[in-house]
């Protein structure tokens, strides 16, 4: 596993068994399609795993990140990921769950301008957490989310409109914004 572009190309980041990474492929597409409005922005990572995707969105020039992970091992590889590439300054790592930390940072004001959804798959976590988004409103008004699941579980996007989607094998991505 390892940054697919940006000021850390190449740089290999740890991983734990145990979860499903997102391969460099899509990260590839993915950044390719939303990079140039990545820089400057605060993202949040929920599902984090090994923090790819937030850690990737640094490497673009985002500002921020924060990361979530219920999980003490991956919070843990989190934030060993975060140190080894000279994030810290510029990273907050939280383990808890996704529902919690919507919550939390809605208590703090906080607003974020790209959140990564990779939960597991077809457990129905990704309409509920939209759910938790429309109802806490932690999504700057010209933010996105990016959503990354499996092709056979429904999701139910009320609240926000599609403006990208593609299949790989057996992962959906989809961009969404605030209708």
């Amino acid at each position: 596993m390892y940054i697919t572009n940006g000021s850390l190309k190449r740089r290999k980041l740890a991983t734990r068994k145990g979860i499903r990474l997102v391969e460099a492929r899509v990260r590839e597409v993915l950044f390719n399609v939303v990079g140039a409005e990545i820089e400057g922005t605060t993202v949040l990572d929920l599902f984090g795993g090994s923090g790819s995707l937030g850690l990737e969105a640094l490497s673009w020039g985002a500002e921020r990140a924060l990361f979530s992970d219920v999980d003490r091992e991956s919070a843990a590889v989190i934030k060993k990921n975060v140190a080894n590439l000279g994030f810290s300054s510029r990273a907050m790592v939280y383990q808890m769950d996704a529902e919690s930390m919507i919550v939390h940072l809605a208590r703090q004001k906080e607003v974020v301008d790209v959140i990564f959804l990779d939960p597991p798959y077809n457990r129905g976590l990704l309409t509920k957490i939209l759910h938790s988004l429309n109802e806490y409103d932690i999504l700057n008004r010209s933010g996105f989310l990016i959503l990354l699941g499996s092709v056979r579980e429904p999701v139910d996007t009320a609240g926000f409109s599609c403006s990208f989607e593609r299949c790989y094998g057996d992962r959906r991505v989809m961009i969404l914004e605030k209708k």
